[in-house]
């Protein structure tokens, strides 16, 4: 038998109109690349996903079927397509490609979905979370198997962990703050591109300042005046950074929520030392902003659809 060669058909990362990656036509940025230039259908990525599932399906009948002959799988790394392939006599690498890009097209149906109209950003929440699931899955089991874990970078329980984390990203954006920690980080923070980490850290960020402002609306009507001017110093000193990786991208958004900041801490310190009198904590000494987890990942066997086919069997 020949090697079965797997290229990867690679997840896009969140798109944004005010914080969007570089353009389709940038060989690198805040999307994983793709083998098209040209964004697929939405009816060509729901076959794609279909016959990767038929394929992961009847993967352990064609290993049994080729259990007498010697077949050396091969892995091209998404990251760096132009690397020579890792090859390795284990099925195993050919299940973790087949996972991959089925999480690979779970993330592009939900790049591709229209946010706007209809049940667009529900559809696009779903597909991400399955996504997320995958990439769990393989993360979980198959690259505990050492030999496929080190075949390639791509599919290390490093970086399957922060693509996990990135499409649960998509679905809820604090989530960002966890995967620009993982970017910046060994070995991703030497393999991947520069692109993808200051994608995510500006995200990061942004959204870090806009929790502040959330929060410092709250402490202003309990009267917290002192941490309420601590959160917006927090929150404006995350927009300058922003500001400086950014490079003019989601300046609409950045101005905005700069003023609205600016102004309520300017009337917070006035009223701080004309009526409370409060000493002003720093920044290192706040308690963690709250956080609430509003999507999780979906589990592998409704992404397979054994849950569905269970329930569906006689007896049950």
């Amino acid at each position: 038998m020949s090697p079965r060669k797997r290229r990867p058909l690679l997840p896009a990362a969140a798109l944004s109109a005010e914080l969007s990656p570089p353009p389709a036509s940038s060989p690198r940025g805040g999307t994983l690349r793709s083998r098209s230039a040209a964004p697929s259908p939405a009816a060509a990525l729901e076959l794609r996903r279909s016959a990767l599932l038929a394929y992961y399906r009847a993967l352990p009948r064609v290993v049994r079927a080729a259990s007498g002959d010697f077949v050396r799988y091969a892995w091209h790394d998404c990251f760096r397509p132009s690397k020579k392939a890792s090859t390795l006599a284990s099925a195993e690498l050919e299940r973790a490609a087949v996972l991959f890009n089925l999480a690979a097209v779970h993330s592009r149906i939900g790049a591709a979905a229209v946010r706007g109209v209809g049940d667009g950003r529900r559809r696009a929440c779903d597909a991400f979370q399955r996504a997320a699931g995958v990439f769990a899955f393989l993360r979980e089991g198959v690259v505990r198997d050492t030999a496929v874990g080190c075949a390639s970078v791509d599919v290390s329980a490093e970086c399957v962990g922060m693509l996990e984390k990135l499409m649960l990203a998509q679905a809820q954006d604090l989530y960002y703050e966890e995967a620009a920690a993982a970017l910046t980080a060994p070995p991703l923070d030497r393999h991947l591109d520069k692109t993808w980490r200051s994608y995510a850290q500006r995200k990061a960020k942004l959204y870090h300042a806009e929790a502040c402002y959330r929060c410092s609306l709250e402490l202003h009507e309990q009267g917290e005046i002192a941490e309420e001017i601590a959160r917006l110093k927090s929150g404006l000193a995350g927009l300058a950074a922003v500001k400086k990786i950014a490079k003019g991208a989601a300046a609409s958004v950045i101005s905005r929520l700069e003023l609205d900041m600016s102004r309520n801490l300017e009337r917070a310190n006035r009223e701080n030392v004309t009526v409370y009198f409060m000493r002003v904590p720093s920044e290192s000494s706040l308690p963690p902003l709250p956080a609430a987890s509003l999507v999780r990942r979906t589990p592998m066997d409704v992404i397979l659809g054994v849950a569905e086919e269970s329930s569906k069997s006689p007896g049950t």
